[in-house]
Order: C-alpha cells, then sequence, then structure tokens
C-alpha cells in the first residue's frame, strides 16, 4: 500500500516537530574516482563516505515557536518513522540544526523549516 507524506513523522529529541506540513530526507555517497595506468579511457570509482540531511516545514503554532530560531548548530536527535509505527521500522541518527527559518506574511499561517546536516551514521532504531 502506497504511503501519504502524512504518514511520516520527524521526532526531534523524542518530539515531533510541531505542526510538520513536509519534509525531505536525503542520503548521499562519494564516488571516489581510481586510476591505474591499465585503465585506459574509462573512468573507476570505489564507494567512498556517505552524509545526510532533513529539511521539515512546520505550521507555528504557539507563540513561543519563535523561540525555535536561536537553536541553530544544537546537536539533536532526528527519529524518522511511519506515523503509529514501530521505532525499529525507522531511522535515527544525530545531526546540528543547520538552519531555522520563519515566515510571517499578513493573512497568511506562519510557516517554519529546519534544516538538519548528519553527523555520523543514520541508522535502523534498536528499541
Amino acid at each position: 500500500m502506497a504511503m501519504n507524506g502524512n504518514d511520516i513523522l520527524v521526532y526531534l529529541n523524542g518530539v515531533p516537530v510541531a505542526g510538520a506540513r513536509s519534509a525531505e530526507f536525503r542520503v548521499d555517497g562519494e564516488l571516489v574516482e581510481v586510476a591505474a595506468p591499465t585503465q585506459g579511457d574509462w573512468r573507476e570509482y570505489m564507494a567512498g563516505r556517505k552524509e545526510w540531511d532533513v529539511q521539515v516545514s512546520y505550521l507555528v503554532m504557539l507563540n513561543s515557536d519563535i523561540q525555535k530560531l536561536i537553536q541553530v548548530l544544537q546537536k539533536v536527535t532526528l527519529l524518522i518513522k511511519g506515523r503509529n509505527a514501530a521505532n525499529t521500522t525507522g531511522l535515527i541518527g544525530q545531526a546540528y540544526i543547520q538552519t531555522a527559518k520563519q515566515t510571517y506574511t499578513r493573512g497568511a499561517l506562519i510557516q517554519g523549516s529546519f534544516s538538519f546536516k548528519g553527523t555520523g551514521p543514520l541508522s535502523v532504531p534498536t528499541e
């Protein structure tokens, strides 16, 4: 059965990111070019290191949510999993809050976003 974007939640230090509207997860792998005298005209690569990041958009729900803007560069634990799913079906990792942003437009809901940069592995939770 296909999942809806609403079915995936991001937990920041064990608490769902308030009113999360959308999220984007990215895991990249580095390819390192290798060279040998017998290689000829074709490039060859070997697997290098991995990195990951997460961007989350949310609705600002409370007056105190403005204080989330000063959380930049804090190290947090992120848990990414399906709504009502066991933790062991998701992914967990440590990340730094790289960017915190809020957009205020007259006559519209206040939008916020976080950009997290993973530090260390993104792995399957054990519990």
